[in-house]
């Protein structure tokens, strides 16, 4: 690409939702790199403004679907020009999360190593702390090397990580690695029992077909094969025909010989494969010249799902579906191949297909202390829940939890079902409560009445800050106007630099920038100058809580006292105009 442009003019008509669409319109596309051999258009972008790694996989995922709609991918690759107010302990603060989502998708194992770990920052320097394992030593070097490289081509920090390993809790390491072998014995003892019912099986199956080949020498039968309608559940077929089938358990085709492979690893282009799984689609439709079907189905393996589809008589249909059904386990045979029809990677030319059993293991709560749910919304929670409430009962029953709180909001219908879940001797518990709604309808739009007038002098002010709370978030702006007798005598109007980032959102809405506040006093300045320039008189402001809240909280902290009279107006409006719906 010769010239840097504008995120969305590299893509025009391209549409995405509206946070992303905030995020990305001050993005620049430097570079712009098709690598056919990884099927990859790789795309270079730099931004002013932190964007969390699961909106760069959003981005990605939706930009793959926009420019090519089929198995070519879109890869961002994100460099960041953040303002002065970031160094590399706040930016490890904000961007934390984001390094975990991203390691997530890159090593299970790093990420629950660095997941757990405890993070020192001092100055460049980067220490976490490890359990003293063989695997946390064994792959620390691999966390070094990624956080390294992500500080220093990322956000142009040279960082370095170091690390310590410290021992393990040994009274509760101990208890956990007694139940974790207790379990792994369960486990061996119900693997070896499943070995020794499949070694008889496969005996008797042996006797079965000795038997049948005795019979068949008995026979004496003739070497011409006459044609007979066959029986169910004894039938096989080729994708090209009738054929001899060495196996007879599969159900279609003539075999499902060959090594497995997880479906989320199948590409196109790498010949016969064999799938295992549960089917969980299928479709049938009668072709155009009236004889054949085309079965369409889907399966997964449960680390991903993939689709295939075969062609069969309708007579050989009315007795392949009494073996070939949904919610069942199958091993299937074939060759994945693009299909332009669905955009999609499918399984074509499939050559076996044989029912197998159940091979999943169900999920159960193995921690040695049960967990109790504190905080159950369910399906009488309107827009916030899609859980039954005797479901889930039933399932923390299952997994030995001994007791649920349900806390809907609002509502309580859910404590007759719950109450019809649990029998008169049961142990379980479930804890009644509720999300209740307080509404202060005695508040009054004056605080700390002294008798003034209209007439006395009143400060009428308005805060910016970096969020909602003030025990978490700074004060970055104070703006306001002293009125006697109804006339401005004096005004106010400060920025207040935070010491902190301010977040993109806040920006978006305030229009303040880094920029526009680092070289700024704090508010160890600010606040003092303002509360000279109010003195006693009345603070007013719309809605009053909150820019007060903040103001009391700093002076507070520096051992200053607001004692002022404050009038809401937010709260005035709701009585002299009861009619309006917002104020």
């Amino acid at each position: 690409m010769a010239e840097q442009k504008k995120f969305f003019e590299v893509f025009p008509g391209f549409e995405c939702p509206g946070n992303l669409k905030e995020l990305f319109e001050q993005v620049i596309v430097t570079e712009a790199t098709l690598v056919r051999s990884e099927k990859t258009l790789k795309l270079k972008i730099e931004s002013k403004v932190l964007i969390a790694k699961q909106y760069i996989y959003d981005m990605e995922d939706m930009l793959s679907d926009f420019v090519f709609q089929s198995n070519m991918r879109v890869k961002l690759i994100e460099y960041y020009d953040l303002s002065v107010q970031y160094d590399i302990s706040k930016l490890t603060d904000v961007y934390k999360d984001s390094l975990l989502f991203e390691l997530q998708a890159e090593s299970s194992v790093l990420y629950r190593l660095v997941k757990g770990a405890e993070w020192f920052i001092d100055g460049n320097i980067i220490t976490l702390t490890l359990d003293d394992t063989f695997l946390a030593k064994n792959r620390s070097q691999d966390i070094k090397k990624y956080l390294e490289q992500v500080y220093k081509i990322r956000f142009h920090y040279d960082i370095q990580v170091g690390f310590d390993f410290t021992e393990e809790q040994k009274d509760s390491i101990r208890k956990a690695n007694e139940h974790k072998l207790h379990l792994e014995v369960q486990q061996i003892m119900q693997q070896v029992q499943h070995n020794h019912m499949e070694e008889e099986t496969e005996e008797k199956k042996q006797k079965a077909s000795n038997k049948q080949e005795k019979a068949k020498e008995e026979k004496k039968e003739n070497n011409t094969i006459k044609e007979k309608k066959p029986k169910e559940g004894n039938w096989n077929r080729s994708a090209y025909g009738r054929t001899k089938v060495a196996d007879p358990e599969v159900i279609y085709g003539r075999n499902v010989e060959g090594n497995e492979i997880a479906i989320s690893d199948i590409t196109e282009g790498i010949g016969d494969v064999v799938v295992r799984g549960q089917v969980f689609m299928m479709e049938e439709m009668e072709l155009r010249n009236g004889e054949k079907m085309l079965i369409t189905f889907a399966i997964t393996d449960f680390t991903d799902s993939i689709s295939g589809k075969i062609f069969v008589t309708k007579e050989d249909w009315a007795i392949l579906k009494n073996e070939f059904k949904k919610k069942q386990f199958y091993k299937v045979k074939g060759v994945p191949a693009y299909d332009t029809f669905s955009r999609e990677v499918t399984l074509n030319s499939i050559t076996g297909i044989k029912p197998i059993p159940d091979y999943t293991t169900k999920r159960m709560d193995n921690a040695l202390e049960k967990r109790v749910e504190l905080h159950l919304h369910t399906t009488y929670s309107d827009n916030d829940s899609v859980v039954d409430v005797g479901k889930v009962i039933s399932r923390a029953k299952e997994w030995g939890h001994p007791a649920m709180a349900i806390t809907d909001h609002g509502v309580a219908q859910a404590f007759p079902v719950a109450n019809h879940c649990i029998k008169k001797d049961d142990p379980f518990k479930i804890i009644y409560g509720v999300e209740g709604y307080f509404v202060d309808d005695l508040k009054d739009f004056v605080q700390r009445p002294k008798g003034q007038s209209l007439d006395d002098s009143y400060v009428v002010f308005d805060i910016e800050t970096t969020g909602l709370t003030p025990k978490f978030c700074k004060i970055i702006e104070i703006g306001a106007v002293k009125i006697e007798q109804g006339e401005i005598v004096a005004e106010f109007s400060h920025f207040i630099n935070p010491e902190i980032p301010i977040p993109y959102n806040i920006t978006k809405l305030t229009s303040i920038t880094d920029d526009m506040v680092v070289n700024e006093p704090t508010i160890e300045t600010i606040l003092p100058a303002f509360l000279d320039f109010v003195g006693d008189s009345v603070l007013v402001a719309h809605n009053a809580g909150f820019d007060t809240s903040f103001i009391r909280k700093f002076a507070k902290d520096m051992g200053l006292k607001v004692e002022n009279s404050v009038v809401d107006t937010m709260t005035l409006g709701h009585i002299l105009c009861p009619e309006l719906g917002k104020y």
